[in-house]
This record gives structure tokens, sequence and C-alpha cells, in this order.
């Protein structure tokens, strides 16, 4: 009897505790949420359209009137004023030289120059002047990282400069005067030495200097674009390039407009509209994204091409202008707040996601302007808007998984 009371005792314990055990299981899975979460920040997403283009500017062709050793006095994708003296013809090597040595000159008198201070700068502003030779530092080694060599210089002028105002600051100065006149007159003298040119080439209008001849500098104009049809674009790709001879030394860039065509098909036009902007990059300056206006769509009722004409309205510094070069069309772009598709609900029928406010769980809307693989996009909330608060915004914690999750839970 006392037996079979003692296994009675035994398993009404064993009962007690297994539920007692599952009570606190439960209560403690309530109170736990295991949640994971993310911080939203805002992204873009670009769909592109990578396509052959062809550039279409007023080139002016330069010619030398003599044969000769050749110099230039300007560089690659130098802006030039009316009359500026771009190259110089020697019979000989020496004249060459001198001609070098002025130009260096030159540039370090222009250095020089640019380096001047205001007389307000004070002592205070050398920190100013170290946070931009910094900052130049830092771009040099990205430029030489990226092997652009003609960026690092460029960068490194203004280096120098920054430099060499610091030094002016440091001594209580505010221009290299002395310097400029002895180069100056260093410059003066090897001018005087200069007895055999044979002829010099000077810029007959503002503009761009290039070197590079393709050819095409009288076929792929403007003119062009005018009457453009699908055959006409074709046919002037097909024209034989011309043959400029020995004395061609360059040519000069006259018009700050210039046009970019592409032959899509029917089907990739439907993605533009004319008389909208779109963002173009070029293979050779991948770097840049230039604002292009769709001027209009070339089209032809025999054909599946369209050629989409494009007006670039700036000209760029240290762009390469190769005639036909590989392009990415930005067809359309979304920015938006980004969280993971997973953390997508539907609370009492408005679409959202929890997020983690204080130590609970919140709940913000959303309003989804892309779908991703992974992700969706959601718009930013102007902050003026009403119950702006509501809506998911930046650095929002958004939680991607939990379980039983609900508005007010507390989290560990």
């Amino acid at each position: 009897m006392k037996a079979k009371r003692l296994l009675i005792s035994l398993a009404f314990f064993l009962l007690s505790s297994f539920v007692i055990t599952y009570i606190i299981i439960q209560l403690v899975s309530s109170l736990t949420t295991d949640a994971k979460y993310e911080y939203t920040s805002m992204q873009t997403v670009e769909h592109t359209l990578e396509k052959n283009a062809y550039l279409v500017r007023n080139e002016t062709v330069l010619y030398a009137k003599s044969d000769g050793v050749l110099t230039y006095s300007v560089s690659e994708s130098q802006k030039l004023g009316k009359d500026q003296l771009i190259a110089t013809v020697f019979a000989s090597e020496s004249g060459v030289d001198i001609q070098k040595k002025i130009f260096q000159i030159d540039e370090k008198i222009g250095l020089l120059e640019r380096s001047t201070v205001d007389q307000g700068y004070m002592t205070a502003d050398i920190t100013k002047i170290d946070e931009k030779i910094y900052d130049a530092l830092i771009k040099i080694r990205l430029a030489i990282d990226n092997n652009d060599i003609s960026l690092a210089s460029q960068i490194k002028d203004d280096l120098l400069t920054n430099y060499n105002k610091r030094h002016l600051i440091k001594t209580g100065k505010t221009q290299y005067d002395e310097q400029i006149l002895a180069l100056k007159q260093e410059r003066d003298r090897l001018t005087a030495t200069l007895q055999n040119a044979l002829c010099t080439v000077h810029s007959p209008s503002a503009g761009y200097f290039s070197t590079l001849l393709d050819g095409y500098e009288t076929v792929f104009t403007p003119n062009v674009v005018k009457n453009l049809t699908v055959d006409s674009f074709k046919e002037t790709i097909a024209k034989k390039k011309a043959n400029y001879g020995s004395l061609a030394i360059g040519k000069v860039v006259t018009d700050f407009d210039w046009y970019t065509l592409c032959e899509v098909s029917t089907n990739e036009a439907e993605a533009f509209t004319s008389g909208h902007s779109y963002k173009i990059s070029f293979a050779y300056s991948s770097e840049k994204k230039f604002d292009a206006f769709l001027e209009k769509k070339v089209t032809q009722t025999d054909t599946d091409s369209v050629i989409l004409v494009f007006l670039i309205e700036n000209v760029p510094q240290d762009f390469d202008y190769t005639r036909m070069q590989s392009v990415q069309i930005v067809k359309e772009s979304f920015e938006g707040l980004s969280f993971p598709r997973s953390a997508l609900r539907v609370v009492d029928g408005v679409q959202g996601v929890y997020v983690v406010e204080g130590n609970s769980v919140g709940f913000k809307k959303v309003d989804i302007i892309y779908t991703g693989d992974s992700l969706y996009f959601s718009r930013e909330p102007d902050v003026t808007e009403e119950d702006a608060e509501k809506y998911l915004s930046r650095f929002d914690r958004v939680i991607t998984e939990g379980k039983d999750l609900y508005v007010g839970k507390i989290l560990d």
C-alpha cells in the first residue's frame, strides 16, 4: 500500500514538473523572438543599356605651313583662346629643346601666379591649406592606383599651388614676385635665341585642342544631325576616312555642344522618350556620368533600327573623344530606402515592416517604388508630410527575422 502511494506521488511530481517546465518554456518563448534586424539606408539601382556610340562635334583641322620638327605649346584637351600659340615647327631639334624649356617656364610662372594669397590670410588659414594638401595627396594616390596619370598630373598642380600658399603664409608674404620676374627674364632670353623656327600654328578660335585625327572631322559634324535618317547614319559610318597629309598637326573643337548618336532596336528605343534627359557614361571616361538630352529618335519604316540623338552641352576636362566607343545609357534609376523582401508584412491590410523601437517591436508603413530580386525600395517620406513618422525612414532598424512578432512585444 505504501509502495503504491509512493508511485502515485512520484508520478504526480513528474507530471507537475513537466507541466511547469512546459509553461516556463512557452512563457520564455513568448518573451524572446531571436529577432534579427538591419538598418535602412538609401540605395540606388540603375537599369542601363550598353551600345556603341558615335561622337559628333564641330572640329577644325590644323595645318602647319612647313615640314620639320614639331613641338606643341599646349597639352591634350587643353582649353584654348583665339589666336593662342599651339605649335611651332623647327628646322632642327635644338629649337625644339628651347621651345620645351620655354613651355616649362610658362607652366612654372602660371603655377606661381596661382599661388598668391590675399592680404587677409592669417596663420590660422594654414589648417585649411593643410586639409587641401592632404586631400590632394589622397586623390593623387587613387589616380595612380587607377592608372590615371593625366588626372594625377592635374592634381599635382593643385598640390604644389597649395604648398606654395602655405609657404607664403608662413613667411608673411602674399606672392612670388622675385621668382616670377626671374622666370620671365629667362623665358625672354630663350625666346631671343629662337632663330630657326620655320612656322607657328595658332588657334583660329576658342575651343579645345586635340592631336587625335581620325579622318571623320569633316564628316561627323552637327549638320549630319539636321536631316538624319537611319540610312544616312549608316552611310556616314561607311564613308572613307579623310587623309589630311603630313602637315596636319591636330584639331580644335570649336563648339561646346556636341552629339552622341546610338543605334538601337525599336524594342530598346521604347525605354526612351524624346525631350527627356538621361545619364550617359563613356567607356574611356567611365568615372563620369553626363547629362544627355534626347533631342530626337530617328526611325525608318523599312528597318528595325532607331537612332537616338543625344545632345550634351558641356565639354569636360580630359575627356577622351574617341569617335566610336561603347557607352552605358541609364534608362531608369530608382533611389529609396532598401529593406529585405523577407521583412515585408501586412498588418490590418497595411503593407509595412516591423522595426525595433527601444526594446519593443513597432510597425512602419512602406511605400514601395522598386522591387528587386532580394529587396524592396520604399519612398523616403518628407519630414513635413502628415504622418511622416509612421513611414519607414533612414536608420530605422527593420526586423528581418523573428517569431510571433506583434506591435508592443518586448525584445531581449
